[in-house]
């Protein structure tokens, strides 16, 4: 099974996220790729949760056992998380913003549980801002400065790490929560 997720399969199986266009199609994605996707370093937190559409990868992160809760379920739009406001000192969202993946709708549920003073830090492909439809053309970051200009939260860092290959270049954005 190792063997099965070489660096071309990944790339491969990654391709197949524009046609994961239902809530049931991302799920058998993630639930394929759950056994190999978390590798979690101990950085000496301990009060960590999980959230993932997927039930495989949330059995994942369970086996783990650095978790203190664990949730499947859908977020954005109407499906706001089932967290109490200003919950969460800091969000770390990584890889969650793709192809069909979560769309900017999520900011305002990702606010509400966050204190105020805590952060959401943002990691994403660079080339999903160009090829995802949603985010697009700045859309997703025209989204972000709408809740800066709010007063809901403050952008603190844009980062881009530029890799060998410019397709795995991703961009980091850290904002902080009024």
């Amino acid at each position: 099974m190792a063997d099965y997720w070489t660096k071309e399969r990944i790339v491969e199986h990654i391709s197949t996220l524009k046609d994961t266009n239902t809530h049931e199609k991302l799920g058998q994605f993630f639930d394929d790729w759950a056994p190999h996707y978390d590798k979690l370093a101990n950085s000496g937190y301990t009060n960590i949760d999980a959230i993932d559409g997927s039930v495989a990868s949330i059995e994942v992160a369970r086996k783990k056992n650095i978790y203190k809760n664990l949730y499947v379920q859908w977020i954005g739009g109407d499906n706001k998380m089932d967290v109490e406001n200003d919950s969460y000192d800091a969000i770390i969202i990584v890889g969650a913003f793709a192809f069909n993946h979560l769309k900017s709708d999520v900011f305002p549920d990702l606010i509400r549980v966050t204190k105020p003073g805590g952060y959401i830090v943002n990691n994403l492909r660079a080339r999903w801002l160009k090829l995802e439809a949603s985010y697009a053309d700045g859309k997703l970051e025209a989204d972000m400065e709408k809740h800066e200009k709010e007063g809901k939260w403050k952008l603190v860092e844009r980062h881009v790490k530029e890799e060998k290959n410019s397709e795995q270049n991703v961009v980091t954005f850290i904002h902080q929560v009024c």
